[in-house]
């Protein structure tokens, strides 16, 4: 019974690769728990039955329809463990900048890669070449000088829009974008939500966004300051921890 339970598992597995925990289900419900759990034990050891192997592939043949997130969630989703997912998207993003980096071999077609690259999701200093820590310092000095000056700057601006027709259009499209990602979390959690709000690197969250949130909804300063710069440095080192080893790429700009 046991070899039936791996030659089928070879078939299979000849037609297209598998995760275990899903070749483990199909065994399972043919052969039984213990002949499934024997043949994939026999497959492993000959090398063909691999999970990191399965999803690096399985990333590879998907990364174009797909972003990280949707890629995560359909690995989960085939039993791939998070720690294997974990490791494999962030060596898909090095991938995929590198694959647009052969493209724009030129210097001429620099400016042309570091927009596509940023469209992408990487930050703007890992794809003009600096190292991903480079960049997070960067990126963290600016933000975290952002914070004070937009919250003392903010409710000057509140005034000013209450009096300037022309400026008023400008600050209340900002301030419903910013309510509507936001405004509900804020209410719920008070600084924690203001926390997330910036921690969390998404289009239109950053320290800007959460200082404006927290000005329309009358977050104390005393809260908001550390909950933005804490966000803000959440948000760097989430950026730098999916974005590391890109930089070895761009060495093909220069």
């Amino acid at each position: 019974m046991g070899s039936e339970a791996l030659a089928y598992a070879l078939r299979l597995l000849a037609r297209k690769g598998y995760s275990r925990a899903v070749l483990r289900a199909k065994l399972a419900a043919r052969f039984g728990e213990a002949e499934a759990e024997a043949a994939l034990g026999r497959l492993e050891a000959m090398g063909y039955l691999d999970d990191r192997a399965y999803a690096r592939a399985f990333v590879e043949t998907r990364a174009r329809r797909y972003g990280p997130r949707k890629l995560r969630a359909l690995l989960l989703a085939r039993g791939v463990p998070e720690e294997v997912v974990e490791e494999v998207l962030p060596e898909a993003r090095v991938e995929e900048a590198l694959a647009v980096l052969r493209r724009y071999r030129h210097r001429e077609d620099k400016a042309r890669a570091v927009r596509f690259l940023e469209g992408r999701g990487f930050p703007l200093g890992v794809a003009l070449g600096l190292s991903p820590w480079e960049s997070f310092l960067w990126a963290l000095l600016g933000n975290l000088l952002v914070v004070p000056l937009a919250l003392g700057l903010f409710p000057w601006a509140v005034g000013l829009a209450t009096r300037v027709p022309l400026f008023a259009r400008a600050w209340w499209a900002l301030e419903a974008r910013v309510r509507l990602k936001g405004e509900a979390q804020v209410q719920r959690l008070g600084a924690l939500g203001l926390f997330l709000f910036v921690a969390v690197p998404l289009p239109g969250t950053g320290a800007w966004s959460g200082a404006v949130l927290a000005v329309v909804l009358g977050v104390r300063r005393r809260y908001a300051f550390p909950a933005l710069a804490l966000g803000v440095v959440a948000a760097g080192l989430l950026v730098l921890l999916l974005t590391g080893g890109t930089v070895h790429g761009l060495n093909y700009l220069r």
